[in-house]
This record gives C-alpha cells, structure tokens and sequence, in this order.
C-alpha cells in the first residue's frame, strides 16, 4: 500500500513559565513533529536576548508511549543540536529584540527518522495502536527584563496515511544523561547495553566550571567494552571529523559539541548491538581540565516485538566514576 505523506496539526501549548504542559499525539505514523514556539514579549532596555536564553525557554521535552514507554526525555537543547547539525548551520528563528513588544520564534524540528540514514524510513514512530502517547512539555523563564505577554507553542506533523499494512520499523530512541567531570584523568560512564540496545550515535556536549561550552576539558574520547575498543581518538580531532563529515565551517561548529557517529554512511545495520555485551559498555572521557560537565545524549535504534510499537523500555543509564 502506498504510503501517503500529510503534513498536520496538533493543538497548541499555551506558554507559561516553569509550568509543565501536556499534549496528546493521535495515533498514526510519524516520521517527526516540527514545534514553533511564538512569544509576543516586551523587553526593557537593558534586556540580553540570546538563542541560549530562547532555548531555555523550554527547559525539557518528554514523549512517552502507552503510559511508560519513554521515546525521548531530553532538554530542547539537544533538539537545538541536532537541527544545527542536520542542517548545515541553518536554523529558523527570530531573536531580534526591540524596546518594547514584539513577537519573537525559535522552530525545532524533532525527527522520529534517523537523520542521514540510508533508508530514512527504516525508523520511524509507529504509533497506530497506541492506547496513548504524550508529548509533555517543561516550560522555562523568560530571561531579566522581557516579559512574555503570551505565546503558544504550535505543533505540525510528518506523517503517512497508512492503515492496516503490518511494518518493521525501529522506533529511534534517546537517553539523557549529565555526568560530572570532577577530576583529570579517565571517568568512566557506564552505558546500558543488552537486548534491542542499539547504538547509531553518541553525542557529548560539554561545558567548563562557569558554565560556557568548552573544548578545552577533554583530551580523548574512547568507547570500549572491556578489552574491545569501539572508537578512541583525541577530542579536537574527532570533533575535525565531525566538522568535515557535517560540512558545516569549522569556525560555526558549536563548540564543546562531539560526535560518535556508529553508521558509516548511513546504514542502519552498521549500528552498534548490545545484545552480546551483557553490562560492560564503557564511554572513557580523558579529562585535561577538571570541574566540568558533559552532557551525554544516547542515541539508540529499539524495536519491541512484544507490543509491535517499535519501543522498548527506557534503561536508566547508570553512572560510573
């Protein structure tokens, strides 16, 4: 049967700050959902509008399936990364602040695809026979002298027209996890591995003890299990290989952002499986300044065939000094 693209809408978020909303997604089959969040604001004079203080205007987004099924449970700051990514550097938003009132955006797109894949439509999000699946929305505060008078967060859908066909997709899947970077030297980050864990990339995001991307607190970045070393090279390095890989300027790559990119040339069955590794992955990072903090998203392809969704269990990822 033919799969026929539509492109929909969902009910709008009303913004509020630091208050948590919730939106129900319709069951169907979803390649992504693209989110706009539009604020009307004044602002004093003295106002600092950045895209990190917009960004924080949504501190987490959280789709969860069936009740407990976590797809993804990550700040809009990842999201932000990955459309950097993807796209080269270009992003749609409008942060140009007045004296006075405006309206002010920042869209995001989240892909249930794996951005790059050879056959994008091997993953998608597979929700036809969902009892439910929830999109749940952390709102944040608006920064020192702008004041949000209001503002919605529209959602608009990529999805299929398709019914009754029985599909095998991977649903993609992310973790979150922050570990400290209290010492020089190897800390270890124990990463969940066994059945229908699988990895198609890593990516770290890291900042020094004020807070600011840096990309002087690693030196080496290595992904072992046990004697078996998956990927280790020095951090500025890798982070030159991402630059090239994702043809985006060397002086606009966000800084203190690194990639562990598992599939070579987008194929999916080149992804790293878990299922024989039973609790022994490790992710090394060589610190050369201590008192830092890496952000670590967890990218994985999962299937379920027990509810035919496409969607295992989130694992806890468990920290490791």
């Amino acid at each position: 049967m033919a799969q026929r693209p539509i492109r929909g809408k969902i009910e709008p978020v009303a913004f509020a700050a630091n208050v948590t909303k919730t939106r129900e997604i319709p069951n169907g089959l979803y390649r992504g959902l693209s989110l706009n969040m539009v604020l009307n604001c004044t602002f004093d004079t003295c106002t600092l509008l950045t895209i990190d203080t917009m960004i924080a205007m949504i501190q987490n987004l959280d789709l969860t399936v069936n009740g407990n099924n976590s797809v993804f449970k990550t700040p809009l700051n990842y999201w932000y990364l990955m459309n950097y990514i993807r796209n080269q550097g270009v992003l749609s938003y409008d942060i140009t602040k007045t004296d006075g009132t405006r309206d002010i955006y920042l869209q995001i797109d989240i892909p249930f695809t794996v951005p790059g894949a050879y056959k994008e439509e091997d993953t998608m999000l597979d929700i036809r026979n969902a009892s439910t699946a929830v999109l749940k929305i952390d709102f944040g505060s608006p920064v020192a002298g702008m004041t949000v008078n209001s503002g919605n967060v529209y959602i608009n859908t990529d999805e299929y027209i398709i019914k009754d066909e029985v599909l095998t997709v991977g649903t993609k899947e992310i973790d979150y996890l922050q570990q400290p970077i209290e010492r020089t030297g190897k800390t270890r980050v124990k990463l969940p591995c066994g059945f229908d864990l699988n990895y198609y990339r890593i990516v770290l995001e890291v900042f020094d003890s004020a807070g600011a991307r840096s990309n002087a607190e690693l030196s080496e970045i290595s992904l072992v299990s046990g004697s078996t070393v998956f990927q280790v090279m020095e951090a500025s390095r890798l982070q030159q290989q991402n630059i090239v890989k994702n043809k985006i300027a060397a002086a606009s790559w966000i800084t203190g952002t690194y990639e562990l990119d598992m599939t070579r040339g987008g194929r999916m069955k080149q992804i790293l499986g878990t299922s024989d590794i039973r609790n022994q992955l490790d992710l090394i990072l060589d610190a050369a300044v201590a008192d830092g903090t890496a952000n670590i998203y967890l990218e994985r392809i999962g299937r379920d065939m027990d509810t035919q969704l496409g969607i295992i269990k989130t694992v806890q990822a468990a920290q490791v000094k």
